[in-house]
């Protein structure tokens, strides 16, 4: 019987079925004894942009993840990189190796929330192959433009310091 229901669930990964708890961003659904996962209305736009933003590069992981808490969602920042690096949201599922079976990655029969190309350049700026330039989480009342404005000639991000006179600081991007 175990090797039955164990071949029974490999066999229903390879067909592209998603089982066990949706992820953030799907919700389970059933009629006439059929399972499927499909994205959630509240959170598959949020997942979304997270991925967009990511993938942008112009802000840390860590900044975004405090933008979708904002928005509702409620993850810790382990369970956002997981997130992040799940082929599942792109429409890909993982089947594990199986005794002579390599592991392999088939299409899902769910509606993925991105793309494979978006997700892929996720990954390129998660591994960094891909040069993220970072903004400030926080802006200083002194410089309101500094990591918001590029520079013409090489495209990097506007810096500011201040520097010490004899009587008093000056400040300078």
């Amino acid at each position: 019987r175990s090797l039955n229901v164990s071949s029974g669930m490999r066999r229903a990964l390879k067909e592209g079925r998603y089982m066990g708890k949706a992820p953030l961003g799907y919700i389970n659904r059933q009629a006439d004894r059929k399972k499927w996962i499909e994205p959630d209305p509240a959170n598959a736009a949020i997942i979304a942009a997270a991925f967009e933003e990511v993938a942008q590069g112009k802000f840390s992981v860590e900044s975004i993840l405090k933008f979708t808490r904002s928005k509702g969602i409620k993850c810790s920042k382990n369970n956002f990189w997981t997130i992040l690096r799940n082929q599942l949201y792109c429409g890909k599922i993982y089947v594990h190796p199986c005794k002579d079976e390599p592991a392999e990655f088939v299409t899902g029969q769910h509606q993925p929330l991105i793309s494979e190309h978006l997700f892929n350049q996720v990954q390129d700026v998660l591994d960094g192959k891909k040069k993220v330039q970072k903004t400030k989480k926080t802006v200083q009342d002194k410089f309101p433009l500094r990591g918001f404005i590029e520079c013409h000639a090489d495209g990097k991000l506007l810096t500011a310091s201040s520097s010490k006179g004899r009587k008093q600081y000056y400040d300078y991007y």
